[in-house]
């Protein structure tokens, strides 16, 4: 009976266990360590846009106008709400912060979205297939010349090189570098539009006040 065991009894029932709770605690902080040391976090960012009506509605009388007022200020903002998830407007974004190459610093177990901190920018000259993405491997090998997978020759900053019938060249990127092994991945506009309306979550921030909340999640801080 338990309740008429001493604590030293207790004691000495227990402690046989000992090593298998230690081992337990060892293997359990051993795998919290590996997964918080090599799982890609993701960051969320989230703002706030006000929709405001120009458009006043002077000498309204009777529910019935109230009630088309309030019904004309609900479609706007819908409105306005998938317009802000359409895919022209992201084409123009991406266009815009050329989001179309996107950049990874390679490691020995992963691999990390390197957005604005890779050493160089990639700037497509010409595109033999655009409906077609493809992954390049660049190397660095002195400050300022780079490996770049398939070529023989190194490749400086502002030099055109071409691969599979598409031309590009690399500028110089002043935030310095992360690694040597990088790889930058070519998708079309309208493919990366897509993906980037598909995370991005738009809702009324707040019932009846125009304002919406817009939240976009990405495994880059910056990107993000």
């Amino acid at each position: 009976d338990l309740a008429n065991l001493s604590i030293r009894d207790q004691f000495y029932k227990y402690v046989r266990y000992l090593p298998l709770f230690v081992v337990s605690i060892a293997i359990s902080l051993m795998a919290a360590y590996v997964y918080l040391r090599y799982t890609i976090p993701t960051y969320s960012s989230v703002g706030s846009m006000q929709i405001k009506d120009d458009k006043s509605v002077g000498g309204r009388a009777g529910d019935k106008v109230d009630e088309l007022f309030v019904s004309n200020a609900a479609a706007n903002i819908q409105a306005e709400i998938e317009i802000l998830k359409s895919r022209p407007l992201m084409q123009r974004v991406v266009e815009k912060l050329n989001l179309s190459i996107d950049y990874y610093g390679v490691g020995k177990i992963k691999t990390v979205n390197v957005y604005k901190k890779a050493p160089f920018l990639v700037v497509p000259v010409s595109i033999k297939d655009s409906a077609r993405s493809f992954s390049v491997e660049v190397v660095q090998k002195t400050e300022d010349a780079f490996q770049v997978d398939g070529l023989k020759k190194l490749v400086a900053y502002g030099e055109v090189f071409e691969l599979g019938g598409s031309s590009f060249r690399l500028e110089r990127n002043g935030t310095g570098a992360i690694g040597n092994l990088y790889r930058f991945t070519w998708r079309h506009p309208e493919s990366v539009a897509a993906e980037y309306a598909g995370l991005l979550k738009v809702a009324p921030k707040t019932v009846g006040t125009g304002i919406l909340s817009i939240t976009i999640q990405t495994d880059n801080a910056q990107l993000c």
